[in-house]
């Protein structure tokens, strides 16, 4: 499960209530910290409760909130020993859903994410597909706000971060409905639309409007990926935008270029019917451009198809 070795668990806690005494609080934290030494997490389980409970004589907002996300990592950790020594799956899962409990620190959705690619199911693929965009969200969050001290050490750098959000992408495209991009505090679509997450820049993104077998019609989740592309570029107020489209290797390739153009023509029509006003510029690729995956072998031939067929939408905003 530990496919990113980069993952640390430790942050430090963060802020002192103003109102509270002094004395007081720096007690609960030695109490924390030694709790969090020895790894006891009942004793930083209950001393998170606590301070929830403002009993804690440091309950300030920002203080639990990063207690919180702390103890939550605590138990990520947890998580990952247990995996690591091949402890049964189900005492993984407890670990891993016992974090989210606390906070949900990009770390602690990475985890959950990997938990549910392992089932190699449409569902867990699904699942996977939010916890990973709610952990890209999550690390755009933490280099912008800085709210929890020293998180910013914690976080993936550019080449990791571009690793989360393949997998992202693989898991939105292999989950059987159409996974939205989760918004961001500011009310903006995040996951794999953040224009950028720790310095990555996607050049193309994926999106899964799927058809109809060898036809130009939407699936039912195609559809509902077209809306949300129609919304986005809508929202963002883009004047113009690219538009490729892929197939799978099965047929000529003069019979793919048409497909693809054909369905890029259909998605077209649909973005000018719901009222977009901009330049769409329409690039069929057929099966010329087969999807990037780190690792193509890892995939059985009907997941590679699904991956393969795919509109992006290219360029940087």
């Amino acid at each position: 499960m530990r496919i990113l070795s980069f993952l640390a668990v430790t942050i430090a806690i963060t802020a002192i209530s103003t109102e509270a005494s002094a004395d007081t609080c720096k007690a609960f934290k030695t109490d924390y910290e030694s709790a969090e030494k020895n790894g006891n997490l009942s004793q930083l389980a209950g001393l998170y409760g606590k301070a929830k409970r403002n009993e804690s004589g440091c309950s300030e907002a920002t203080f639990v909130y990063c207690l919180g996300r702390r103890t939550a990592l605590a138990h990520v950790e947890k998580a990952y020993s247990l995996f690591e020594s091949a402890a049964p799956k189900a005492e993984v899962k407890a670990a891993a859903d016992k974090a989210l409990t606390f906070g949900a620190p990009w770390q602690a959705l990475h985890a959950k994410a990997e938990l549910q690619l392992e089932q190699k199911t449409s569902k867990g693929y699904g699942l996977a597909a939010q916890y990973f965009q709610q952990a890209l969200n999550d690390i755009a969050q933490v280099e912008t706000s800085r709210i929890c001290h020293r998180e910013i050490a914690l976080l993936p750098d550019k080449a990791q971060s571009e690793k989360i959000y393949r997998q992202a992408v693989i898991a939105v495209a292999l989950a059987d409905d159409f996974i939205e991009p989760p918004r961001d505090r500011a009310g903006e679509y995040g996951g794999i639309f953040l224009p950028n997450v720790r310095g990555f820049t996607p050049k193309a993104r994926p999106i899964p409007i799927t058809f109809e077998y060898d036809k130009a019609t939407f699936t039912p989740k195609g559809e509902k990926a077209a809306k949300f592309l129609l919304d986005f570029i809508k929202n963002k107020k883009f004047d113009a935008l690219n538009l490729s489209g892929h197939t799978d290797e099965r047929g000529s390739d003069t019979y793919n270029m048409e497909l693809s153009r054909k369905r890029l023509a259909a998605v077209k029509s649909y973005l000018k019917q719901g009222g977009y006003q901009g330049k769409i510029r329409l690039l069929p690729k057929g099966e010329s451009e087969p999807f990037a995956a780190d690792d193509r072998g890892k995939y059985s031939d009907k997941q590679l198809f699904r991956l393969d067929r795919r509109v992006e939408l290219r360029g940087k905003y």
